[in-house]
């Protein structure tokens, strides 16, 4: 699958397949059941147009996976006191989520025989400053590597696991990735979950 850069996401499975949890609808404006996207692997996903960039074409998803950690769900998700929502978040998410980050990178990398020095893009969740930092310092990245998702948090804040898509925007519209770049996106979310893709430009 080819994102152009005028690119269609999938409202409820962003980049071929990622279910990236509790924001994701909200970014892509709901569920779209007249348009669908075929990925390689046959699988059918619904889609809702985001524009990303204007020109150019964006990576291929080479692979894709899901990691959860039920033991950890009481760190992150929500709760309904006297009907109201609450976020529920522990001082252990910062963690939990730098961790899975790694775990992900790890699996991905994995999958396809490729090493951190492989990889030059690295699409990181904007979870927050100390889950950035952390990440960062698991996967042994230079601070470089992880400026846009720390730009994407001092602009937007943390909405969520669909933050990610607004660290792939920053990522295509810099005009770094050159044809033959290999890229790591990673997302978290409730449950305690990490999506991840592995891209290819």
């Amino acid at each position: 699958m080819i994102f152009a850069r005028s690119m269609l996401i999938p409202a409820l499975a962003v980049v071929a397949g990622i279910s990236l949890g509790s924001g994701t609808s909200a970014i892509a404006g709901g569920y779209c059941s007249d348009m669908v996207l075929t990925c390689e692997n046959g699988q059918n996903y619904p889609l809702c147009p985001i524009a990303v960039s204007d020109e150019g074409e964006g990576p291929v998803v080479i692979s894709h996976q899901s990691l959860f950690r039920s033991e950890y769900l009481p760190a992150m998700g929500f709760e309904f006191p006297g009907g109201r929502q609450r976020v529920v978040l522990s001082k252990d998410v910062r963690r939990i989520g730098a961790a899975m980050m790694k775990e992900m990178a790890e699996r991905l990398m994995e999958s396809q025989g490729l090493k951190k020095e492989d990889v030059r893009h690295f699409v990181l969740h904007s979870a927050g400053r100390r889950v950035i930092e952390q990440a960062r310092r698991l996967l042994g990245l230079d601070h470089a590597q992880v400026a846009h998702s720390r730009h994407v948090l001092e602009r937007f804040g943390n909405m969520s696991s669909a933050t990610v898509l607004f660290v792939l925007e920053e990522t295509l519209r810099s005009g770094q990735p050159v044809t033959g770049d290999w890229g790591l996106m990673v997302a978290l979310g409730p449950g305690f979950a990490a999506e991840g893709a592995l891209l290819r430009w």
